[in-house]
């Protein structure tokens, strides 16, 4: 037993109570209510709290991790369907032909010839065109470039990644499919 003089209880102040009057009625746990404490025992107390406190912050951390790697697993599959059903919509996609979309196409193709832009021209050199060019139009008729480009020039000049783009507007959709 320890002869020394008992300190007040550096955890609740010498009351005996602490703030969370919601687990057993606000009774201190390290003087169990007395408001006082041996001082041998009050590095040993707060060691023991301290290991328990890391503990706990260590099994909060792998939790969320978890979390983290669920939430970003199942986001992937959402944007792969949604991927895949703009692939699918791109390819199923028939142009609308009217005299504006016309006059468009004959524009990009004269400035084609200007720009000695061909079937062998790179990406970059067709969407700087099309940018320079033709940006407003380009929006306007993204869909129609797109099969366009993957005509001559092999590549969509609209992204397909279903985590950038929605083109069927079907994202809750597939959000709801896949939580089931």
């Amino acid at each position: 037993m320890c002869t020394s003089k008992k300190i007040d209880c550096p955890r609740c102040g010498g009351s005996g109570k602490v703030e969370h009057t919601h687990v057993v009625e606000g009774i201190c746990f390290m003087c169990k209510g007395f408001g006082l404490v041996y001082p041998e025992r009050v590095g040993e107390l707060t060691e023991k709290a301290k290991k328990r406190k890391a503990n706990n912050e260590q099994k909060k951390a792998e939790i969320l991790e978890q979390f983290r790697i669920s939430d970003e697993e199942w986001y992937k599959k959402v944007n792969a369907e949604i991927t895949r059903r703009n692939i699918i919509f791109l390819n199923s996609y028939r142009c609308r032909n009217t005299d504006v979309i016309k006059t468009f196409f004959n524009q990009v193709k004269g400035m084609s010839k200007i720009l000695n832009i061909n079937e062998n021209s790179s990406e970059q050199e067709v969407r700087n065109m099309f940018n320079d060019y033709f940006k407003k139009e380009a929006f306007n008729f993204r869909l129609e470039v797109s099969k366009y480009t993957l005509e001559f020039h092999n590549f969509s000049f609209i992204d397909l990644d279903g985590a950038k783009t929605d083109l069927t507007n079907c994202k809750h959709e597939v959000q709801s499919l896949i939580k089931k």
